[in-house]
């Protein structure tokens, strides 16, 4: 149940005979109850989610454009009938970046830290980062980085093209990439967790007792020495596997080493 909703809105036009940038700032500040949703669906720009000791859900996003041209071309939707669900839209003329359109839009949410909800993180340019929340979480993204720790609740991420980096979180169920590396730290795993990436790096850093299967076609597997693991080399890729535990680690590419440290 939402108690209390507050929007205060800047606008910055700067000087535009001096080529300075068009700026306008919106904050939402709401009470939101346990397992209520946070969407942000974006464009262009990155989405940054972070837990912070209020009751209170906070997002700011910042509209950055060349001038007020394109500034009237940009459009943030937030409906708060159910949670907080905001989305970027563009004017049918703006077309995309490469006709020389500007547009960047940044958000920046923060909620309870111990406060679970469920969150849906959609971009297509540019990074996305969820640090210190809890309850459930989609991240999809186009061109860009993702970076989530200390996350408390199930995950999935989903990316395109670039690089994800994560750490503690023990309900991680899966990371996949097109292309680009992961970067993987597991110290508590709660359930199963699938790592894949078909262009690109995956490395490991393992601290907790489970089973991992690991399988390559076109890569080396290197694993640290402690793990006893056994390798073995196919007339197509490589195969690994070791450990002993409740749950397991699968971990496969199509052309990218693996490597898994202790």
């Amino acid at each position: 149940m939402r108690i209390m909703l507050v929007v205060l809105t800047v606008c910055l036009v700067a000087g535009s005979a001096f080529g300075e940038d068009v700026v306008f700032e919106e904050t939402i500040t709401a009470n939101l109850s346990a397992d209520e949703l946070v969407s942000i669906c974006n464009v262009n720009g990155d989405i940054s989610v972070e837990g912070w000791d209020s009751d209170e859900v906070e997002v700011v996003y910042i509209i950055t454009c060349d001038d007020q041209e394109d500034m009237d071309a940009v459009k943030v939707n937030c409906d708060l009938s159910d949670g907080i669900v905001c989305e970027v839209e563009y004017d049918s003329d703006w077309n995309d970046l490469n006709n020389g359109n500007s547009g960047e839009v940044t958000f920046n949410v923060k909620v309870p830290e111990n406060l679970a909800l469920d969150f849906i993180l959609d971009n297509v340019n540019g990074d996305i980062t969820i640090l210190s929340a809890t309850g459930t979480s989609v991240i999809e993204l186009v061109n860009g980085d993702v970076n989530a720790s200390d996350f408390d609740g199930a995950a999935v991420i989903e990316l395109v093209n670039g690089s994800v980096i994560t750490s503690g979180i023990p309900e991680l169920d899966e990371v996949n990439i097109v292309n680009g590396d992961i970067t993987c730290s597991v110290f508590e795993l709660n359930n199963d967790l699938s790592l894949s990436s078909v262009n690109g790096e995956i490395v490991l850093d393992l601290g907790a007792a489970v089973n991992v299967e690991i399988e390559t076609i076109n890569g080396d597997i290197d694993v640290s020495d402690s793990f006893n693991a056994r390798i073995e080399e196919e007339i197509v890729g490589a195969y690994a596997s070791f450990g002993t535990g409740e749950h397991t680690i699968e971990i496969s590419t199509v052309s990218g080493d693996i490597e898994v440290n202790d």
